[in-house]
């Protein structure tokens, strides 16, 4: 079974995802095109155990360029004081989709996550830096029709357990 691997100079993960099994395409992220009321679950506090869950709303627009290559999007956090954009790149050659996160306080991007779609499933894994440590990081979507599209993210230390910390479920803004 061929491997996706992602990862940086000083670590690399395995992502348990085959080649066969999931893939890349143009327009795999067009579901997410227009505007949405997204209802999101943070995590309190990371990798420490913690239960205590914040909720909060975000205002949300998604565009496509590049005839489907790369997917934008922005949310709007009012009650969270900032905004923060998801950058989507398809590797063709890799055949993978490459996604960055920034966010208008911090101005860098974020390390990024590499994957693919099965289905109505999509896996994204990478390594970033969490409080000091090298972790790696999980990105999960659910894209089936009918249905509200979600999100979540998960952390991992040293092949511990996944910990989701973060989910985002999209509503109607009314616009779409």
């Amino acid at each position: 079974m061929a491997r996706l691997l992602v990862g940086n100079a000083s670590r690399i993960a395995l992502a348990t995802m085959s080649v066969d099994e999931f893939g890349a395409e143009r327009g795999d992220f067009d579901f997410l095109i227009g505007r949405w009321r997204v209802t999101h679950r943070k995590l309190r506090d990371r990798l420490v155990g913690c239960d205590d869950w914040d909720e909060f709303n975000a205002d949300y627009e998604a565009w496509s360029h590049l005839d489907g290559a790369l997917s934008l999007d922005e949310f709007q956090f009012p009650s969270q004081g900032y905004s923060a954009c998801s950058i989507r790149l398809l590797e063709a050659e890799a055949h993978q989709w490459v996604i960055y996160w920034t966010t208008g306080t911090s101005g860098t991007l974020d390390s990024p996550v590499r994957g693919g779609w099965s289905g109505h499933r999509g896996e994204f894994y990478g390594t970033d830096q969490f409080r000091g440590q090298l972790i790696d990081v999980r990105y999960l979507w659910q894209r089936h029709p009918g249905t509200a599209p979600r999100w979540e993210q998960a952390f991992r230390v040293s092949d511990g357990p996944w910990e989701t910390n973060w989910t985002m479920t999209f509503g109607s803004s009314g616009e779409r």
